[in-house]
This record gives structure tokens, sequence and C-alpha cells, in this order.
């Protein structure tokens, strides 16, 4: 039956049951990714102890990838420096949505952004009675 032919009833009933494939698929995922996670940790220790950055097996092999990245410690330094030195490129260009969105709420504009409304489905569970 295509999606078309169904009712409103059945078309939330497929929601929920693809739902509930996914969840049980996210699950699963998780558990190999703390797998994942745990051999890397092992492989990583094992090439720390032989001292060596490659290895390989019969079917792949690994290299350490060494790369550098900011961690901010102190965000009041941080912002004073990018103030002071007008270093703007130093940030991500993102916006943070919950406080533009509340001050919006309070009616105010914000220079070169514009408030977009977006449409979601939240789905859930009747109550097993």
């Amino acid at each position: 039956m295509t999606l078309e032919m169904m009712t409103l009833g059945q078309l939330i009933e497929e929601l929920k049951s693809l739902k509930d494939q996914k969840e049980a698929l996210n699950d699963q995922i998780k558990e190999i990714n703390a797998q994942v996670a745990e051999v890397n940790e092992a492989i990583l220790q094992k090439m720390d102890e032989q001292g060596l950055e490659r290895g390989e097996g019969t079917s792949a092999s690994v290299y350490i990838n060494r790369s550098v990245k900011a961690e901010v410690i102190d965000f009041d330094a941080f912002g004073e420096y990018i103030v002071e030195t007008n270093s703007l490129h130093l940030l991500n260009r993102a916006v943070n949505n919950a406080a533009c969105r509340e001050l919006f709420e309070r009616g105010e504009t914000i220079p070169g952004v514009m408030p977009r409304q977006y449409r979601t489905l939240n789905i859930r569970s009747a109550r097993v009675k």
C-alpha cells in the first residue's frame, strides 16, 4: 500500500514502527561505537608501547594522525582577545539559536539575522492501559 492510500491512523502507526526500528538500530550503533572506541584505544596503547606510528593486519592498516585543536579554557579572556584584536575569524559562523530566539520574542531585531520558523512532527507512544 502506498503512503497516499493510507489513512492518517495507518500513517501514524507506520511512523511509530519506523521510529522503533530506528531506535533499535541506534542502540546497536551505540554499542558498536563503544566497542570501536575501546579497540581504538587498545591499538593506540599497543602502538605507543612499541613506539610505532603505523601498523597493519591482513585486511587493514592504521596510522596515527596528529592534529592540534583549540580548547577554550577561559571564555572571558578569549572573548576579550577577540574584541581587542577584532579577531572574529577565530569564531565559527553559527549563531546561538536560543539567545537569538529570546531577543526575537522580546521584539528585538538583530542586524543580518532573520527569524525563520521550522515545522517538525513529534510523535509520542500511546499509553498502554
